[in-house]
Order: structure tokens, then sequence, then C-alpha cells
């Protein structure tokens, strides 16, 4: 079910404190099964605050705009190049501050959607046969953080965008999203078996403090954030901070910063025809030739030279 407008909050909060137990949805129409259903918010508005919602496992993502999104006591800052996860049984407090319109494009999976997707990846291939889950399977659930759109997000949100009626392409879109987003927490596991000397309940705290870093350096990487103010965010001291990513990222946090701009750089030179030194500028660079130098040294050509081959 796509919407393009935000439903009554009162009605929607009443709906997921009981987990859909009426079945009706907000256009009239009756679930076929218990539990949250699969939303899709794809909407233009500015100036709200939808506070405490209880939802389903859920990303958030704006296609123009910026936003902040709220989960628990997480509180992060939301543009069209990131994606938020929140899991089932979350309280998430989405607000649009913005003076122009943000266009939002927020996906809530449906529970039953989640239970057999979710059953289908690690169940045996018997139990598939037999429709039936691992009973000793715990719930799954995904860590609380940002994730840069690469793309295949982008291309996974212009299909459903485009084919928005058409609910088995927009099952097997979320489906793949889906698998995304199980790549992506396999990344963040990875980084905590990096980890294997300490104590299990010391490493989910670090990867969490280390989590408050990226999130912050997905949205404010431009402005070249210091060590002392990374440390901070992740209330570790500066130097124990500089070791703890490394070992988790496999690089600094400089380095970090420096794939995010090229990243940043390549899309921009690509699809659009700003300036080389406007486009060193926006990026937080002193100057053009520090730009260039450095994607010349990151990858092999001048951002003039990307331009032309691309």
């Amino acid at each position: 079910m796509v919407l393009h407008q935000f439903p009554d909050l009162h009605w929607l909060k009443a709906q997921a404190n009981t987990r859909f137990a009426n079945r009706q949805v907000v256009n009239g129409g009756r679930l076929e099964n218990d539990g949250w259903p699969t939303v899709i918010l794809n909407a233009k508005t500015k100036g709200i605050v939808r506070d405490n919602i209880r939802g389903p496992l859920s990303i958030f993502t704006n296609l123009s705009g910026n936003s902040v999104v709220a989960v628990d006591k997480k509180r992060v800052t939301q543009t069209p190049e990131t994606f938020f996860i929140s899991n089932a049984g979350q309280h998430y407090t989405p607000e649009i501050k913005e003076s122009v319109p943000t266009e939002t494009f927020n996906i809530h999976f449906g529970e039953y959607f989640v239970e057999k997707a979710l059953q289908s990846y690690f169940s045996t291939t018997h139990q598939l046969l037999e429709n039936k889950g691992d009973p000793n399977r715990k719930e799954f659930g995904f860590h609380n953080r940002i994730v840069p759109n690469n793309a295949e997000f982008h291309s996974i949100l212009n299909s459903i965008q485009q084919n928005e009626k058409d609910d088995l392409f927009v099952d097997e879109q979320l489906f793949q999203l889906l698998s995304l987003l199980l790549r992506e927490e396999k990344k963040v596991h990875e980084m905590y078996d990096r980890f294997m000397v300490i104590k299990s309940s010391t490493r989910e705290e670090i990867l969490k403090r280390l989590i408050a870093s990226t999130d912050y350096l997905h949205v404010f990487y431009i402005n070249n954030p210091s060590l002392d103010e990374l440390a901070r965010i992740s209330c570790l001291s500066k130097f124990h901070f500089l070791r703890l990513f490394k070992i988790a990222y496999g690089q600094t946090p400089h380095q970090f910063i420096t794939a995010l701009k090229i990243n940043k750089a390549k899309e921009l030179l690509q699809n659009t025809c700003a300036e080389v030194k406007i486009i060193a500028h926006q990026l937080g660079f002193d100057n053009t030739s520090a730009f260039s130098r450095l994607f010349h040294h990151q990858t092999g050509v001048y951002p003039s030279q990307f331009r032309a081959n691309s």
C-alpha cells in the first residue's frame, strides 16, 4: 500500500498500538493477515512532528529535503543520501522542519511479510518445503543506524515509485530491499567479530558508540569534523576512539570521510554540470587544487577526466 499523504495521527497510533487487530487500513480496506501491513509513505510535506508511533521494521529516507528521525533514545538527521533503520516494536518520531516541502519515501514492512521473508532466509530447504520456519531462530533485529544509499537502493525506490499499483512487483522489490538490509547488517556483525577478545556486552556498546559517529559522518562529512568532535559524539577518549574505529571499519575516520567525499564527487561529476570548483566548495575543500589532487590520488584520474569518461 502506497500513501501520498500522512494518515491521521490519532487513528494511526490507535491502530499501531493494537497491531491493526481490527484489520482495517486507512483507505477503508481490510487486511488479510494480523499485524502491521506493508505501508510505503511517499508524501511531500513540511512542518510536522509525528511523535512516538510504535512501528514495524521500517526504513526512513527522503527523495528531497531533510528530516529528523528519533527512535527510542536515538535521534538522527535524515538526508536524500542515506536511510535509517528501525525495528519492529520500536517507537519512532519523524520531524520535518524545513521551510520547503520534504518528499519522504518511508517504508514500513508488514509484519507478515517480514516473518515469511526472514523465514526463507534463515530456514533450511526441508523446513521451507514443509512451510515451517526454524523453531530455534531468535527474533531478528537490525542495528539502528544510518546507511548510505547506493545504486541498488535508488533503483529499488525508483522501481516502486513507477510501479506502485503493481502489488506483485512491489513485493518483489521489497524482498530485494530486505536482502539489502540483511547484507548491511552482516557488515555490522563482521565488525562485532573484530572485537572477539572483548566480552559480548562490551562489544555491543562499542559498536553503538562507533555507529553514532558514522551516523554523524554520513550527514555532516562535508564539515570536516575533528577527531575530538567525533570522539565526543561516541563518548570515548580521542585515541581510544581512533583505535576502535580503525579496528571496526578497517580505516581511519579521515579515510572514511575521504571515501564519502570521493563517492559524492563522482555522483556530482556524473549527474550534474556543476563546475569542478563548485563541487570542491560543496564538499568542504578550501580550493580546487586540493580537491583535484585528492581525487586523482584516490581514482587515478582528475575530476575533469572522470567527467569526460563517464
